[in-house]
């Protein structure tokens, strides 16, 4: 097989990005070959193809449901790949979202701006949930529980919240550090260097304990940095948008 892939984020997520159509069942078996590319050093592999909810293209994951991060990049090498250079809405569907999710991408800055679904805000516990795809607790702090901990608690929080993923983040508000642990019961434990959903969802939650009015504010994660814009109004939230840069590496064409 030919495959053609793309390096996106090097320096944090290390998402390489499948752009050669590959069936489903070869998911789990090309990404082992793939995250092996020592040269590369990814942390995470996905496939763009066809579109099944009226998105422009889809992403799917081995692990099951596709990070907002994950959208948020691949969205903006679609929009290059298609020889769009000017700002663009482009919405992309994922694997675990339940509808598209629409990209603001902007080849001429190299950033891109993902619209999240406006979450449930639970206040005790403090629990965001983006309904059919993923729930978060949120600890004030700046580390994260020992793993033993979060295998524990985590696939309880998402059978609870029936969504396919759960996650913790430890969010440091007056530092406006985040750090993030997300459990799938596909791809187990992992910790996202630079999570677009985990920020909105820490963002969504500081937002309506008063502590936002809807200004654009930077989240800082071990990958880099976030500008997240969570705008309560009346007690709801009203919008929550993700912006950042995307680093677009080289496009690889190799026979597996």
């Amino acid at each position: 097989m030919k495959l053609s892939f793309q390096m996106i984020d090097p320096g944090g997520e290390g998402l390489l990005l499948v752009l050669t159509p590959v069936p489903r069942e070869e998911y789990a078996p090309l990404t082992r070959r793939l995250l092996a590319i020592r040269e590369l050093s990814p942390r995470q592999a996905a496939f763009l193809t066809a579109p099944a909810q009226g998105g422009v293209a889809r992403v799917e994951c081995a692990a099951g449901g596709c990070g907002g991060e994950t959208l948020r990049q691949a969205a903006f090498a679609y929009a290059v790949q298609a020889g769009i250079r000017r700002e663009r809405k482009v919405p992309l569907e994922g694997a675990g979202w339940p509808e598209p999710l629409a990209v603001h991408v902007n080849p001429l800055t190299g950033q891109a701006a993902l619209d999240l679904p406006l979450p449930q805000v639970g206040r005790e516990p403090a629990q965001v949930t983006f309904p059919g795809a993923v729930a978060w607790a949120v600890e004030k702090g700046a580390a994260l529980p020992p793993e033993e901990a979060l295998l524990a608690t985590l696939p309880a929080l998402a059978e609870e919240a029936n969504t396919p993923a759960a996650g913790l983040l430890a969010w440091d508000f007056r530092a406006r550090t985040l750090r993030a642990a997300l459990w799938q019961a596909q791809g187990g434990l992992t910790y996202p260097q630079r999570c677009a959903a985990g920020a909105g969802a820490a963002a969504a939650w500081q937002a309506l304990r008063g502590g936002a009015s809807g200004r654009k504010a930077p989240v800082h994660q071990p990958g880099g940095e976030l500008h997240v814009t969570a705008t309560p109004q009346a007690g709801v939230l009203r919008r929550l948008t993700v912006e950042g840069p995307v680093d677009l590496g080289p496009v690889y064409t190799i026979e597996f």
